[in-house]
C-alpha cells in the first residue's frame, strides 16, 4: 500500500495465486469469513487495513465511504460504530465518543433500519 507520485491516489499491489496453493486459499477463505463476503468495497478494504493495524488508512476509507452514502442509508449506523471502535483502538477516546453519539442519533432517527436495537447499542456504550 502506498501513495502515487502525485499523492492523489492510494496504490495497492496484489498478487494472484492459483487455486492449487492450498495454504493461501485457507488464509483467503478465513479473511473472507472475518470480513464478510461480497464485492470488495471501501468497507471491506477499510476492515482489511484495520486488521493489518493501519488505523489511519482504515479511518480514511470508512470516512470516504460515509461521504458516498445517502444520509438515510441503513449502513451508516454500522459504519459510525466501526469508526467509534477504530478511534477507541487508536486511543482517541474523544473521537470515539463523537462517533458513538452519531451512531446513537442515527439509530434513534432510523429505528427500523438499525442492525441492532437502540437499547442494545446504549447497553454496549455503558458496559
Amino acid at each position: 500500500v502506498g501513495r502515487s507520485t502525485d499523492d492523489q491516489v492510494w496504490e495497492i499491489q496484489m498478487a494472484l495465486c492459483s487455486e492449487n496453493e492450498h495454504d493461501i486459499n485457507d488464509v483467503l477463505w478465513y479473511m473472507q469469513q472475518q470480513l464478510g463476503t461480497g464485492d470488495t468495497n471501501l468497507h471491506v478494504l477499510g476492515k482489511l487495513l484495520w486488521n493489518m493495524g493501519q488505523l489511519d488508512l482504515a479511518e480514511k476509507y470508512f470516512i470516504r465511504l460515509l461521504e458516498q452514502l445517502s444520509p438515510d442509508d441503513r449502513f451508516r449506523g454500522d459504519l459510525y460504530e466501526d469508526l467509534a471502535n477504530l478511534a477507541a483502538q487508536a486511543k482517541d477516546y474523544n473521537k470515539s465518543v463523537r462517533w458513538r453519539k452519531k451512531a446513537l442519533k442515527f439509530r434513534q432517527e432510523h429505528p427500523s433500519e438499525s442492525s441492532i436495537t437502540t437499547s442494545k447499542f446504549i447497553e454496549s456504550i455503558h458496559s
